[in-house]
C-alpha cells in the first residue's frame, strides 16, 4: 500500500475511458465465500484505518463519509489466502491523479468514489494489480452520464461491478467499473437505476440473482447490480439498519459485509449492507435449519473436547436456556458427591403440592437423591429441580459455574416461573461445562452424571440421529449390522429446555447441550472421540416450528463427525478391532486377536497377564448392544459361554492350541474373557472385548 495523496490540482471531464486487457482468470471479491477474519468500520480517519490495514487486513469496499475532515466507512478482510493480493488504496485524489495511479501500478479499480471536498471533486479509490490471476479486461467511467454507461457495457461486452450515483458541484453524475464479462468472468447479470425494495426483492427471487452492489439514492430508491447466483452462495441484503442491526443481522447470519453504504438520518447513521456467507459449510447448513420459519436469535456449537471447533454461530450470545440450565446444578451435585458433602443414599425435601410449571412450597415429600436427580434431568421436573437448588444453596452452584469458567451463566429466577429477568446462558459456557466432565471434573462420578441424564443415541434429535446414523452408514457401504454396532459403541448425554413467556403476546426459548462419544477407528483400535454440542433459538415469536427445527438441527450439527468416524469402520485390513473397556483385578489381562480371519477356520488370538494357575471363561457373543459397558461389562451377555480354560503358569491362554474356536464365514463377533479375581469389583475381572469380522 502506497500513502494517500494529497494533491490539490482539479480537472473534471466528463468522460474517462481506460481499457486494458489480460488473461481472464480470478474471481472477484464479490463472488468469494470462503471464510475469512474480516472487520468493518465507520467513522473511521485514514490513520484508523492504516493502522487496521498494518495489521494485515484490505479493504474490499470503501465509502467516504466526509472529504474534510476525511472520514470512511469500510469493510476490510484479512489478506490472506484465497483473499491474498497486492493491493493500494487513496483518497482525495484528482480526476488525472487516479488515471497516473492506475497506469503506474499496472492496476485495476475494484473501487471509486467521488465526493467533493471545498468546491472540487476528489476520488477515492482501492485497486489491485491487474496482473496474473487478478488481470482482466477492465474499464473505468466517472463523471458521466446513464446512456454513455450503457452504450461501454454494450460496446465492451462488459459487466458493471460498482456502479456510484453522486451529485458533484450541483449535478448528477455517474461513476462505474466494469470488467469483460467473458470467459472465467461471463455471468448473466442486470443493473437498475430507480429500483425499489420491493422490485429489486421480486428480482432476485424470481431470477435467482445476487446483489453485488447497493447504493441508496437521495429519493429512497436504489441504483443495484445484480448477477445469476450459479454458485448457490448463500448471501443477505440489509437496508436502513443502525450499526446494532447490521452487527446483529452479521451474528445471525455467520456472515461478513462485502459492500456497505451510510446515510446518515436525524444525526443517526444507518447502513446498507450486501452480506456474504463466512461460515464453514456445517456452520452454514445447521445455521439454515435454524433460522427457516423463524425470527428468534439462532445459535449453535460444535467442539471436539480437547479439540478444535468444529462449528460455532452466535457461540457466545447470552441466551435464555430454560430447564437447558439444569445441566449445571446436576454437575454441581455430582461434584459434591465426589468431595464427600453429599450422597446417593440421602433425602431431599420436594414440595409436590405446588404446580410443576412454576413451584411453590406446598406439600413436602422426602424422596431419595437419585429420583430427585433422575426426575430434574429425565422428566425436566421444576418440582424436583428446586429441591435441588434449595438443598445445595443457589450461591454455590454460582461458584461452581464461576470455577468452570461460565461467566455468562446465571439462575436467578425459580426453574418454571420464568422471568423477567432471564437466567442466561452461552454455548461456550455449556461446553465448557461438559468439557470439564469429559476430563474427570466429576472423578468417579462421571458416569453417573451421564446416566441420570438423556441418553438414548437413537432418540437424541427426536430419532433424526439415529436416521443420520443409518443413512450415512449406508452411503459408505456399512451392513446393517455394523451400522448397529457403531450406535451402540456411541455414548450420548443431553439435556433441553424450552420456555413460553407471555399471556398474550408470547416469544419462545429453546436449546439444547449434549455431550457425545463416537466411535472412531484407529489402526483396528477403537479410538472415540468426545464432542460437546448444542443449539438454540431465543426470543421467537411462533412456537410453531421450533420443536422440529431443534431436533433437526442438533442432531444435523454431529452429522459431519458420524460420517468421518463411520468411514473408519470401512475396508479395515486388520479384521480385528480392540473395542477396550475390561475390568481390572489383580492384574490387567489383555487379549490380542492375530492374523486373518477366513470363515470357518480358527481363531488365533491370545490373553495374556491373567492370574496363573487359574481358571478363565471365554464368552462369545453375535449381538452387542451396549458393549463395552464403562465397567467393562457388555451386552446381554453371555450369547454363548464358550470354554473354561486353565491360564497356566504364565497367566497365558493361547488359540487354537487351547481350544479350536472356528466361526462362520459373513460375520462380525465378539470375544471377551472373564475369571475370578479377589481383587477385582464383584470377585471379577475381564479383559477388553474384541470384535472379529470374517469375510
Amino acid at each position: 500500500m502506497q500513502s494517500p495523496l494529497t494533491r490539490q490540482t482539479f480537472a473534471l471531464p466528463l468522460l474517462l475511458l481506460i481499457g486494458l486487457s489480460g488473461p481472464l482468470q480470478a474471481g472477484e471479491d464479490q463472488d468469494n465465500s470462503t471464510p475469512t477474519a474480516w472487520q468493518w468500520y465507520y467513522g473511521q480517519t485514514a490513520s484508523q484505518l492504516t493502522t487496521v490495514i498494518n495489521s494485515g487486513y484490505r479493504i474490499v469496499d470503501l465509502e467516504v463519509e466526509s472529504g474534510s475532515p476525511a472520514r470512511f466507512t469500510a469493510a476490510l478482510v484479512q489478506n490472506t489466502g484465497s483473499y491474498a493480493k497486492g493491493w493500494w488504496w487513496y483518497y482525495n485524489l484528482t480526476l488525472s491523479s487516479v488515471g497516473n495511479l492506475v497506469s503506474q501500478n499496472n492496476a485495476r479499480i475494484i473501487d471509486i468514489e467521488a465526493y467533493e471536498v471545498s468546491g472540487a471533486v476528489r476520488y477515492a479509490v482501492v485497486m489491485v494489480p491487474n496482473t496474473g490471476a487478478d488481470a482482466k479486461a477492465w474499464w473505468y467511467y466517472v463523471t458521466t452520464n446513464l446512456n454513455d454507461i450503457v452504450n461501454a457495457t454494450s460496446s465492451n461486452n462488459a459487466r458493471i461491478v460498482d456502479i456510484e450515483e453522486d451529485v458533484l458541484l450541483g449535478q448528477t453524475w455517474y461513476t462505474a467499473v466494469m470488467i469483460s464479462n467473458t470467459g472465467a468472468d461471463a455471468k448473466g447479470w442486470y443493473w437498475y437505476i430507480g429500483a425499489s425494495s420491493s422490485f429489486i426483492s421480486n428480482e432476485i427471487a424470481t431470477k435467482n440473482l445476487r446483489l453485488i452492489d447497493l447504493e441508496r439514492r437521495s429519493n429512497g430508491t436504489y441504483a443495484v447490480v445484480l448477477v445469476k447466483n450459479t454458485e448457490a452462495m448463500s448471501w443477505w441484503w440489509y437496508i436502513g439498519q443502525t450499526a446494532a442491526g447490521l452487527t446483529a443481522a452479521i451474528n445471525q447470519t455467520g456472515s461478513r459485509i462485502q459492500s456497505i453504504e451510510r446515510v446518515d438520518s436525524g444525526g443517526t447513521p444507518y447502513f446498507y449492507a450486501l452480506l456474504h456467507n463466512n461460515s464453514n459449510s456445517l456452520t452454514t447448513t445447521v445455521g439454515s435449519i435454524l433460522r427457516n420459519g423463524n425470527d428468534g436469535v439462532v445459535g449453535l456449537y460444535l467442539k471436539e473436547v480437547n479439540g478444535s471447533v468444529r462449528a460455532n454461530l452466535q457461540e457466545n450470545f447470552v441466551f435464555e436456556p430454560a430447564s437447558t440450565i439444569k445441566t449445571l446444578m446436576h454437575a454441581h451435585a455430582m461434584r459434591e458427591m465426589l468431595l464427600g458433602n453429599a450422597n446417593l443414599s440421602e433425602n431431599l425435601t420436594v414440595f409436590t403440592g405446588s404446580p410443576n410449571s412454576c413451584p411453590t412450597y406446598t406439600s413436602p415429600s422426602l424422596f431419595g437423591m437419585p429420583a430427585v436427580l433422575d426426575k430434574m434431568m429425565v422428566d425436566s421436573n421444576n418440582n424436583h429441580t428446586m429441591a435441588i437448588r434449595d438443598h445445595f444453596g443457589a450461591g454455590a452452584i454460582a461458584a461452581t459455574a464461576a470455577t468452570l469458567g461460565m461467566n455468562n451463566t446465571q439462575i436467578i429466577h425459580t426453574l418454571g416461573c420464568g422471568g423477567p429477568p432471564a437466567n442466561s446462558m452461552t454455548l461456550v459456557d455449556g461446553g465448557l461445562l461438559h468439557e470439564a466432565v469429559a476430563n474427570g471434573y466429576l472423578g468417579s462420578f462421571r458416569d453417573t452424571f451421564y446416566d441420570i441424564m438423556l441418553n438414548s443415541v437413537s432418540g437424541y434429535g427426536g430419532n433424526r440421529l439415529g436416521m443420520i446414523i443409518d443413512q450415512e452408514g449406508a452411503s459408505v457401504g456399512l451392513s446393517s449390522f455394523l451400522i448397529a454396532d457403531f450406535k451402540s459403541l456411541m455414548e450420548m448425554a443431553y439435556k433441553g429446555g424450552s420456555y413460553g413467556y407471555g399471556s398474550t403476546s408470547l416469544d419462545y426459548y429453546y436449546s439444547v447441550l449434549a455431550w457425545s462419544k463416537i466411535p472412531f477407528i484407529s489402526g483396528g483400535v477403537l479410538s472415540p472421540k468426545e464432542f460437546v454440542s448444542g443449539v438454540f433459538i431465543h426470543h421467537a415469536s411462533d412456537e410453531t416450528t421450533m420443536p422440529a427445527t431443534m431436533d433437526t438441527a442438533s442432531a444435523e450439527l454431529l452429522r459431519d463427525e458420524i460420517r468421518a468416524a463411520l468411514l473408519t469402520w470401512v475396508g479395515m485390513s486388520n479384521p480385528w478391532t480392540n473395542l477396550g473397556g475390561g475390568l481390572s483385578g489383580t492384574t490387567t489381562m489383555t487379549y490380542v486377536g492375530q492374523g486373518s480371519l477366513v470363515g470357518g477356520t480358527a481363531v488365533n488370538s491370545t490373553l495374556t497377564n491373567a492370574l496363573p494357575n487359574k481358571v478363565a471363561t471365554l464368552v462369545l457373543g453375535y449381538t452387542h448392544l451396549n458393549a463395552p459397558f464403562k465397567g467393562g461389562v457388555w451386552g446381554p451377555f453371555p450369547d454363548i459361554l464358550i470354554a473354561s480354560i486353565p491360564t497356566g503358569p504364565s497367566g497365558t491362554i493361547a488359540l487354537p492350541s487351547e481350544w479350536p474356536l472356528g466361526v462362520p464365514g459373513g460375520f462380525d463377533f465378539y470375544l471377551q474373557w472373564w475369571m475370578a479375581d479377589p481383587g477385582a469389583v464383584a470377585g471379577f475381572a475381564g479383559s477388553n472385548t474384541l470384535r472379529g469380522t470374517t469375510p
